[in-house]
């Protein structure tokens, strides 16, 4: 636009003038301070076959022409690519993976296309999302259904909408049964454990109950699983192989360990317990004494000790995950595992900042 402020800018389809689906000229305006060179966005008019438009610029007395081949864009052929887990059911308040992303032979792929979660169903909560490789993590709220819908776009501006649904199922349902009432003033609940479902006699569900007056119960639903009139349960988790009770009994703490085989004896495996309970992982329990940690483990019939390790410096936290015994002090990070000489190894050490404790996330 040198030497000009404005100037209009006309398509004509077929070359003609006059043709009644050309498009609106377009004013383009610039003062004298602006560059010369002016970027100028224009949509090229819909045809109903290959034809040549003429784009013509115009000022006053001033214009030029080019010749433009515009092909016909008849709508869009392909699909956007679902990946979608879980894809036909979901359990409300968890999460569900989603990624949509464009067809890979589609060459006039249009960034505008977008991605439309609404969650659930008929709520109006509704989140937008643009269509690439992204991934993202929508956790479906409460409701019947969860609507996806794709809004592939090309550059032409032709759409293609596609919508799925996803049931949700609820989390809990709208009952509830009583499994155990303790006996009021007499009975303290403790803690709870879940069972996989090994087989059809094993009980999936165990509690224990511990009595005022002394004396405890390890319980299922239906029934009495373990009981001793004097002492208290402080324990009860399942490691993986059993279940594991620890027992306090004045100054005397056990552990209990009833391994699980196809079925669970009645009578469990006993050890006399001297130092802390740290954690379990399947047959191996992890216990401190003071500044050693060391372990036993259940060998068919009884418990075999394993040797330990001594950590010098002050101990903040200790806890056993997948096999492991990690115990975090001061300023480093250590993390331990049984080995075939009945022994603790250390796997790794860490040096870390004053650390007040960690979690654990296992994806």
């Amino acid at each position: 636009m040198k030497h000009l402020t404005q100037v209009v800018i006309y398509m004509d389809i077929g070359g003609n003038k006059a043709h009644e689906d050309n498009p609106q000229p377009l004013t383009v305006v610039r003062s004298v301070d602006d560059f010369e060179q002016i970027a100028v966005n224009i949509q090229l008019p819909a045809v109903e076959q290959d034809m040549m438009v003429i784009l013509r610029v115009e000022s006053h007395k001033v214009s030029d022409r080019c010749f433009l081949s515009v092909t016909n864009d008849p709508g869009i052929d392909l699909e956007p690519v679902w990946d979608i887990y879980p894809d036909q059911k979901i359990l409300s308040g968890t999460s569900m993976h989603l990624k949509i992303s464009q067809p890979e032979q589609m060459d006039d792929f249009n960034n505008a296309s977008e991605i439309i979660i609404e969650n659930p169903t008929g709520s109006h909560h509704i989140e937008h999302f643009s269509m690439n490789t992204q991934s993202h993590s929508i956790t479906a709220i409460t409701g019947d259904t969860l609507s996806i819908t794709s809004v592939l776009m090309d550059r032409s501006g032709n759409r293609q909408v596609n919508h799925r649904s996803i049931s949700i199922i609820p989390y809990f349902d709208h009952h509830n049964e009583m499994l155990f009432s303790c006996e009021q003033d007499e009975q303290l609940l403790a803690d709870i454990i879940i069972l996989p479902k090994l087989n059809q006699k094993l009980h999936c569900l165990f509690f224990a109950v511990n009595s005022l007056t002394g004396g405890y119960d390890i319980r299922y639903p239906d029934g009495l699983f373990y009981s001793k009139p004097t002492g208290e349960l402080s324990h009860l988790s399942f490691t993986g192989t059993g279940i594991l009770a620890v027992e306090k009994n004045g100054q005397t703490n056990n552990i209990l360990f009833w391994p699980i085989n196809g079925e669970i004896s009645d009578t469990p495996v006993t050890y006399n317990l001297t130092g802390k309970l740290i954690g379990s992982a399947g047959n191996t329990i992890f216990l401190q004494h003071g500044a050693l940690f060391d372990a036993i483990h259940y060998d068919s019939k009884f418990f075999i000790s394993i040797a330990g390790k001594i950590v010098s410096s002050p101990v903040t936290m200790a806890r056993v995950d997948c096999g492991r015994l990690y115990i975090l002090t001061e300023n480093a990070l250590h993390a331990f595992q049984t080995n075939e000489s009945l022994s603790l190894t250390q796997v790794f050490m860490t040096h870390m900042g004053q650390q007040c404790g960690w979690f654990f996330s296992q994806q």
